[in-house]
């Protein structure tokens, strides 16, 4: 069973792989465009201390609450063999 699923998942259509690639390119392109309009690391880490509270409130929770729930629950689901999802109130 195991054998099976491995090779079901190691294979990626054509179709897949250029999603994939525009989607690094266009991280890329991202990077290098808002490069140009962050001079020092202070402007990059405190994005030039214009953020408002809300939006640093939703990236925490972004980065704290959800950042591990897609692993974990393909980890439970694999172990348990069924699918299962955590949600956090």
């Amino acid at each position: 069973m195991s054998a099976l699923l491995t090779a079901q998942l190691t294979h990626l259509a054509p179709i897949d792989i250029l999603i994939l690639v525009l989607y690094y390119v266009l991280v890329i392109f991202v990077g290098f465009y808002v490069k140009r309009a962050t001079n020092t690391s202070e402007e990059f880490f405190l994005a030039g201390r214009e953020m408002t509270a809300w939006i640093a409130g939703l990236s925490f929770v972004s980065a704290v609450g959800e950042g591990d729930n897609p692993q974990g629950a393909a980890i439970e689901g694999i172990r348990n063999g069924h699918r299962t999802g955590r949600h956090y109130a």
